[in-house]
């Protein structure tokens, strides 16, 4: 007579379904960390996303990309002095001063857009940003003749870059300011630090300037909102970045000096020392955060004929769109954007 344990067959059945089902998940199992820190002036914020990666270990690797970020931040800074970065070559300026690798790539990239822009872009502006900076103390705003004084006679041409034995040489008269190029650097160091430790889909967002690498499982790009420079909840539209693509967007919406009711921007004039009006924003998109940063600066400071004239001489893709001051959109051919339904400007 055959006698049958249904227990112990259901039981032997079961194993492996159990076994499979948990391989499946694991196979599947998407895993998304983010976090937010403030670093270089801005709120910064990364997203990681895995596939069969243990959680801990994003963790691990977002906290070490946020210290990646942080190195850049005191190795570029003007105001804190630390061996080798921006702070203590401006002190020992006037003599070849050894400084850290990230330092000479920044000048290096940074400094000729000097002469692409006619002078308008100018790394040497520390001076002159701390003169627009104390006169919020006095409540005075700048002359005209104190602006330009604060250049100095020298410029970007007379750095000397000794790439070989790492030192850079500055002017007496100058001391070097990266706002406008040490955000974007910044980007392009995290996102070689998160492939090197095998991600391949993140998302960082620094203070505006946001870089993809890879893409979302369903679709081949990220959805970005284009700010609206009226009103910063609103937005003029959604842009689709890709893998490898950067954003960025200057203004004088957000960051501005005040005096007497008049807001001035907070970004300078490399001929004159003083702020520029031409437009309320003006966003880029290309494939490398340090010339996101240093052209959407760039083409602030420029009219839109000159600045089509930089965007030829360099070897980026670049697309550029212009919120003018009279409330019209100028963009490139290229530049691909789905505008919201409430848009109040004017495309041309």
């Amino acid at each position: 007579m055959l006698i049958v344990n249904v227990k112990k067959i259901t039981f032997i059945i079961l194993i492996p379904l159990i076994i499979l089902t948990l391989l499946y998940f694991y196979i599947n199992h998407n895993i998304t960390v983010s976090q937010t820190q403030f670093l270089m002036n801005t709120t910064i914020e990364i997203k990681l996303y895995g596939k069969n990666i243990d959680k801990q270990k994003l963790e691990k690797i977002i906290n070490n990309t946020f210290d990646v970020i942080k190195e850049v931040e005191d190795n570029s800074t003007s105001y804190n002095e630390y061996t080798g970065n921006a702070a203590s070559l401006n002190k020992n300026r006037g003599s070849y001063y050894q400084v850290n690798q990230e330092l000479i790539d920044q000048l290096s990239i940074s400094a000729p857009f000097y002469n692409l822009t006619g002078g308008e872009f100018n790394i040497g502006l520390f001076r002159t940003v701390n003169l627009w900076r104390d006169s919020v103390t006095t409540n005075t705003l700048p002359t005209k003749e104190q602006a330009l004084n604060s250049l100095g006679a020298s410029t970007p041409n007379d750095i000397f870059i000794d790439v070989f034995n790492s030192r850079i040489k500055i002017p007496p008269d100058m001391e070097i300011d990266l706002g406008a190029v040490s955000k974007g650097y910044s980007l392009d160091e995290a996102v070689k630090f998160l492939k090197h430790s095998g991600i391949n889909k993140a998302l960082i967002n620094a203070g505006g300037n946001i870089l993809a690498l890879g893409s979302p499982d369903d679709r081949d790009y990220y959805t970005i909102a284009v700010q609206d420079p009226h009103n910063i909840s609103r937005m003029i539209g959604t842009v689709k970045l890709k893998d490898n693509q950067v954003i960025a967007t200057s203004g004088s919406y957000n960051r501005y000096y005040e005096f007497d009711g008049k807001k001035y921007s907070h970004i300078f004039s490399g001929t004159s020392g003083y702020p520029t009006d031409l437009y309320k924003s003006v966003t880029v998109l290309t494939n490398k955060g340090i010339i996101s940063d240093i052209l959407s600066t760039s083409l602030f400071l420029l009219s839109i004929e000159d600045g089509e004239k930089l965007i030829s001489k360099i070897n980026y893709p670049v697309e550029v769109l212009y919120v003018t001051n009279d409330d019209k959109i100028i963009k490139s051919e290229g530049f691909e954007i789905e505008f919201s339904q409430d848009n109040q400007y004017k495309s041309e």
